[in-house]
C-alpha cells in the first residue's frame, strides 16, 4: 500500500464554518489525501476528538462513511448541525417565522433592532447602528457606526457612518437592566445554586455587554418557543453560537471578528465591538445557508446513523441512496469504542487533543448550558477549577486511555493519524510514548515549522511552533504483536512490587539499556542535521530523537514491565530523554543566532557547512521543474516539491512562494512561466560574459587575475577564458595567497602580493552554499563578493531573515553582494576607474539604488 510520508499543503486554506478559529481544520487537501491513501469507497474512517464536520464532507464527496466522536457539546453539535439536510426553502422559513415572531408587540427583529437604534445627525431621523465600539476602561460606547436609509449615497449603496456616541447613545443603554431576568435566565440554566460554578457563570457573562447580552437570549427564548422540529432548532441555534461568539467583548475588529485572548485568559481588547446582534445573526444565518446549499449543489447528503452497526456492517452499500453514512456522538474516545467491534476501522484521522485547559473550554462550558441546558454542560464541571499549569502525568494517563480504545477497533492494516500545531514539543513526546505504550508502531512523524512572528527569539530549548502529523500502525504481523504484548504485560509480582513503591523509570533501567538510549539520542540528532545540511530548531531535532527511539525499540524496552496506569512512569521516562537530549546539545553542538531577537538554531562544533542544505536543494527542484514545464500552477508545484522532500526533508513554510517569485512570473491562465532571462543557456552566456568583465577590471585597476580552472573552459566571443589569462597568470595563479586547492576554484581573483586580494564568485541563482562554504578560504587581507543577478536579491534576501547561520557565515567570512546589471554598467564605463567609486554598487541595497547615502569604501 502507498503512503503518505510528506505533508499535504495546505494551501492557504481558511475554514469557512461556524467558530472557524477555535475549530481548526487542515484543509480538504489534506483530508482527501489521505482518505485517497489509506481508505477504499465504503470504508469507515473515524474522528474520535473532531473539531468540526470538515472530515465527514470529504468522506461523502470520496464514498466514504464517517463517525466523528468527541466529549465537547459544542463541537459535536457544530459537526451534526452543518451537515442538515434542510433545503434552502426549510432554512428561509425558519428563518423568517423567527424574525416575525411576536415579542412585545412588535417582530423579533424589530424588537431587537430597536436597541441598537440612533438619530441621524444630518437628518435626524431614525437609524440602525451595526456596531458601537466600546472602550473597557471607561465601560462606555465612544462611537457608533450606522447606515441612514436617508442619507445614503446617489448610487444606492449602503453607506457606514461613524460618528461619536452621544447621549442619547448612551441613554439607550439604561433601557436594559444588566442584572434583569436575561441575566438569570442564562445564570440558571448553568449553575442555579450558589457556589463556586454560578461565581464562575457570572464572571463568564461579564464577556457581554447587557445589552447584547438581553439580545442573545430573547433570539434563544424565541427559538426555542417557536419550534418543536430538532433540525429547524440545530439550524438556528447554530447560527446563534456563531453571535455568542461574534457578540461578545471579546472581538476588536468590526465583523468576521474573531475572540481577542490573552494566553489561557479570556480578557476583552481595551477597544472592543459591540455588534447588533440581529444584524449578526441575520448575515451570519446568510452565510450558513449558502455553505449548506453548496453541499447540496454537489449532492453531498448526509444520512445519520442511530448506532455504529448501522454503519459497521452495512459495507461499501452505504454508498446508495438509502443506508447511513455518517454517526455523530457526544462521547470521548474510550466510551465511543465500546459500540465499535474488534478491527473495523481503516483510518483514524483526527486532531490531537490538547493537554491545556483552552479559552475555548471556558467558553463552550458557558455556551453549552446557554443553548442546550446544564445537564449537557456538567460535562465540564470542575476543569474550571483546574491550574493553568498542564499536567503532564493526567494527559498521559486520558491519551493513554483513548490509545487502547482506538488500537482495538483498528484493524490490521489501518493507521491511526494525529494532526496539531503547537510550540510545546512536550506534547509529541507523549504522545509517541503512549502510543508505543499501547502496542502500536510509530511509522513517522512530519514536522514543520509555522512561519510566524511568534517563531523569533526564545531559549535555546524552547518550541518552535510547527505543524505535526503522526502515524501509528498495529504491528504488522501476529508474532511482532505477541511480542509488543509480551514486553508490555509485567509478571503479576513485579506489578505488585511497583505499587508497593518501586525505584524510578530511570533507576529501574539497566546500564546497557542507559548507554543504548543515550547513544540512540546522539546518532538522531546527528542524522537529522546531516539530512537537511543546515542548523535546527530544537523541535525539529527533538521530533527526530523519538521518532529513532520508537522505530528502534528503544522505547517499547524502557516500558517493558512498568505500571503505566498512573502516567508517573511514562512522564519520568519523558524528563529523562529530554534531560539527556539536552545535555547532548549542550556538549558536543552549539548554537546558530543572528542575535537576540532570532530562533535559536543548533549545528556541529566542529563541522563545517559543507553539503547541500534542503533550502537550496529545493530551489534547485523548483527551477528543474520550472524548466521542463511551460507553466505550472502553485498547486501542483507545490505537491511535487512536498512530494520530493518527504519525512524530514520536509520544507520550511515560505520558500516555495519566494523560489517562484524570484525565477517565474505568474500568468492569470498560464500559471508559472519561467523568465526569459533564467533559461539556461543565457546564463551560462551572461555568466562567462561576467567572469570577462571582471578579468578586464582588474587589469584596469592594476591587479593580476586569476580565473578558476572549472571556468577557464567556458566560451566568451567564441574562445575560452582561459585566453583571457596571461601565461604567468595561467601557470601561477593565487594559490600562494590564498592557500591550497580552493583558490584554483574561485571564480576570480585579483591579486598582488602588495595590496589586498579581492575574491568574486558569480552565481546566478540563491544556492550560494557551495560557493561560501565548500570554497571557504581563510587568508587574511581578503575582500570577497558574491555577483548576484537583480532578480534573485529578494530571495537571498529571505534567505538572510530566515536562515541566521547563513548569515552569520557572511558576515564571519566578509562576504558581501554586488549585482549583474550594476557590475557591467561599471566596466562599459569609458572614463578613469578606482576601488571608491566601485563601493556604490556594493550591497543587496547599494548606494546606486538609493537617492542619497553615504558612499562606501570597497
Amino acid at each position: 500500500m502507498d503512503e503518505i510520508d510528506y505533508f499535504i499543503p495546505q494551501d492557504d486554506y481558511h475554514p469557512s464554518g461556524v467558530l472557524d478559529e477555535y475549530l481548526t481544520s487542515p484543509g480538504p487537501d489534506f483530508l482527501q489525501a489521505y482518505l485517497n491513501c489509506y481508505t477504499q469507497p465504503g470504508d469507515v474512517v473515524l474522528d474520535p476528538f473532531c473539531q468540526n464536520s470538515d472530515l465527514a464532507l470529504e468522506a461523502l464527496r470520496l464514498g466514504r462513511k464517517a463517525i466523528l466522536s468527541d466529549s465537547n457539546p459544542i463541537t459535536t453539535f457544530v459537526s451534526r448541525a452543518s451537515l442538515s439536510n434542510l433545503t434552502s426553502q426549510q432554512l428561509s422559513y425558519a428563518f423568517v417565522r423567527l424574525s416575525e415572531g411576536a415579542k412585545m408587540q412588535t417582530s423579533l427583529r424589530a424588537h431587537i433592532n430597536q436597541l441598537y437604534t440612533t438619530t441621524c445627525p444630518r437628518c435626524h431621523l431614525p437609524a440602525i447602528v451595526s456596531y458601537f465600539t466600546w472602550s473597557r476602561d471607561e465601560n462606555r460606547p465612544i462611537k457608533r457606526h450606522y447606515s441612514c436609509q436617508t442619507c445614503k449615497p446617489s448610487n444606492g449603496i449602503p453607506h457606514v457612518f461613524s460618528e461619536p456616541a452621544d447621549e442619547a447613545d448612551l441613554e439607550a443603554l439604561k433601557q436594559v437592566e444588566p442584572r434583569g431576568f436575561h441575566y438569570w435566565y442564562v445564570v440558571d440554566r448553568l449553575a442555579p445554586e450558589p457556589g463556586w460554578q454560578q461565581t464562575f457563570v457570572k464572571q463568564m457573562l461579564e464577556l457581554y455587554t447587557p445589552r447584547n447580552l438581553y439580545a442573545l437570549v430573547m433570539v434563544l427564548m424565541q427559538i426555542e418557543s417557536t419550534f418543536d422540529n430538532p433540525s429547524y432548532q440545530d439550524a438556528l441555534k447554530l447560527t446563534l453560537l456563531e453571535c455568542l461568539d461574534s457578540c461578545s467583548k471579546l472581538n476588536a475588529i468590526a465583523r468576521n471578528a474573531r475572540p481577542w485572548t490573552r494566553g489561557k485568559d479570556l480578557r476583552p481588547p481595551s477597544r472592543f465591538i459591540e455588534r447588533n446582534v440581529w444584524e449578526a445573526f441575520e448575515e451570519t444565518f446568510k452565510h450558513l445557508n449558502e455553505r449548506l446549499q453548496q453541499f447540496r449543489n454537489e449532492g453531498l447528503q448526509a444520512r445519520f446513523a442511530s448506532g455504529a452497526e448501522q454503519l459497521i456492517g452495512s459495507g461499501p452499500r452505504a454508498q446508495t441512496d438509502d443506508l447511513p453514512n455518517i454517526l455523530v456522538e457526544r462521547l470521548p474516545a474510550r466510551s465511543l469504542t465500546d459500540d465499535l467491534p474488534d478491527n473495523c476501522i481503516t483510518l483514524i484521522l483526527s486532531e490531537a487533543p490538547s493537554p491545556e485547559r483552552s479559552a475555548f473550554q471556558d467558553l463552550s462550558y458557558l455556551w453549552t448550558g446557554w443553548l442546550f441546558g446544564r445537564e449537557q454542560a456538567m460535562v465540564f464541571e470542575g476543569q474550571q477549577k483546574t491550574k493553568q499549569k498542564v499536567d503532564w502525568v493526567g494527559y498521559f494517563k486520558e491519551i493513554l486511555g483513548g490509545f487502547r480504545a482506538l488500537r482495538r477497533v483498528l484493524n490490521e492494516s489501518g493507521t491511526l493519524v494525529l494532526h496539531y500545531s503547537t510550540s510545546d514539543y512536550v506534547r509529541c513526546n507523549l504522545l509517541v510514548i503512549a502510543g508505543i505504550a499501547t502496542g502500536l508502531q510509530l511509522r513517522r512523524i512530519l514536522y514543520q515549522p509555522i512561519a510566524s512572528p511568534d517563531n523569533v527569539g526564545g531559549k535555546p530549548f524552547s518550541g518552535t511552533p510547527g505543524r505535526y502529523c503522526m502515524h501509528f500502525v498495529r504491528p504488522q504481523s501476529f508474532v511482532a504483536a505477541q511480542r509488543v504484548r509480551a514486553a508490555l504485560d509485567a509478571p503479576v509480582h513485579q506489578r505488585k512490587a511497583e505499587l508497593r513503591g518501586s525505584p524510578s523509570a530511570s533507576e529501574a533501567r539497566s546500564p546497557l539499556l542507559e548507554q543504548s538510549l543515550k547513544s540512540a539520542v546522539g546518532q538522531a540528532i546527528r542524522d537529522i542535521l546531516w539530512q537537511r545540511a543546515e542548523p535546527l530548531v530544537f523541535n525539529w531535532l527533538n521530533v527526530s530523537v523519538y521518532e529513532h527511539l520508537a522505530k528502534d525499540g528503544l522505547l517499547l524496552q524502557a516500558l517493558k514491565g512498568k505500571n503505566l496506569a498512573d502516567g508517573t512512569v511514562a512522564n519520568d521516562l519523558r524528563k529523562a530523554i529530554d534531560d539527556e537530549v539536552r545535555e547532548i546539545l549542550s556538549k558536543d553542538y552549539r548554537q546558530v543566532s543572528c542575535g537576540e531577537e532570532a530562533n535559536s538554531l543548533w549545528w556541529f562544533v566542529r563541522k563545517p557547512f559543507s553539503a547541500t542544505p534542503v533550502s537550496e536543494q529545493l530551489e534547485k527542484a523548483i527551477y528543474n521543474i520550472l524548466s521542463t514545464n511551460p507553466n505550472v500552477t502553485d498547486q501542483n508545484v507545490t505537491r511535487v516539491v512536498h512530494s520530493l522532500f518527504p519525512g524530514a526533508l520536509a520544507p520550511e513554510p515560505g520558500w516555495i512562494e519566494q523560489v517562484l517569485e524570484s525565477y517565474a512570473t505568474h500568468h492569470p491562465v498560464l500559471g508559472w512561466v519561467l523568465r526569459p532571462e533564467d533559461h539556461l543557456q543565457k546564463r551560462l552566456q551572461e555568466h562567462a560574459s561576467l567572469i570577462a568583465g571582471l578579468t578586464d577590471l582588474g587589469r584596469r585597476l592594476g591587479y593580476k587575475v586569476w580565473i578558476g580552472r572549472d571556468q577557464q573552459k567556458q566560451s566568451f566571443n567564441g574562445k575560452p577564458l582561459r585566453e583571457l589569462l596571461t601565461l604567468s597568470e595561467r601557470s601561477y595563479g593565487p594559490t600562494s595567497l590564498l592557500g591550497g586547492t580552493k583558490g584554483a576554484l574561485i571564480d576570480v581573483v585579483w591579486y598582488d602580493h602588495a595590496l589586498p586580494t579581492y575574491i568574486f564568485e558569480v552565481e546566478w541563482t540563491a544556492t550560494l552554499g557551495e560557493a561560501v562554504f565548500s570554497r571557504r578560504v581563510s587568508a587574511s587581507n581578503t575582500r570577497k563578493y558574491l555577483v548576484v543577478p537583480q532578480e534573485r536579491a529578494s530571495l537571498i534576501q529571505f534567505k538572510l531573515e530566515r536562515s541566521p547561520w547563513f548569515k552569520q557565515v557572511l558576515d564571519e567570512d566578509g562576504w558581501d553582494f554586488i549585482k549583474f546589471g550594476h557590475l557591467m554598467e561599471f566596466v562599459a564605463k569609458e572614463e578613469h576607474l578606482d576601488l571608491f567609486s566601485l563601493g556604490k554598487i556594493i550591497g543587496l541595497q547599494p548606494v546606486a539604488e538609493r537617492e542619497s547615502g553615504q558612499l562606501r569604501m570597497f
